[in-house]
């Protein structure tokens, strides 16, 4: 049995503060290339993050079940090396 305050990732033990809960057992099983993860007071079998791609970032979309890519806001490129002199 495991306990989660407040949506808290669930622990084996209570720290005998009120607003504890029961949470179910986590499902046992895990296809290959997935992963589990606690979000929103229950569990998730979910791909892992993608990698996030320059100026913008991966985050999870609770509800529709699927990482979304958003821009990171302010985000500038780095300035391309400068080109090497010509050689005459």
């Amino acid at each position: 049995m495991k306990y989660t305050k407040n949506g808290s990732y669930p622990v084996p033990h209570m720290d005998n503060t009120p607003g504890w809960a029961l949470v179910p057992d986590p499902p046992s099983e895990i296809p290959e290339g997935k992963e589990l993860t606690w979000e929103n007071w229950e569990w998730i079998i979910r791909d892992p993050r993608p990698i996030n791609n320059p100026g913008f970032v991966w985050k999870w979309n609770h509800e529709n079940k699927a990482w979304i890519e958003y821009p990171i806001v302010g985000y500038v490129p780095p300035e391309p090396p400068p080109e090497p002199p010509l050689e005459p």
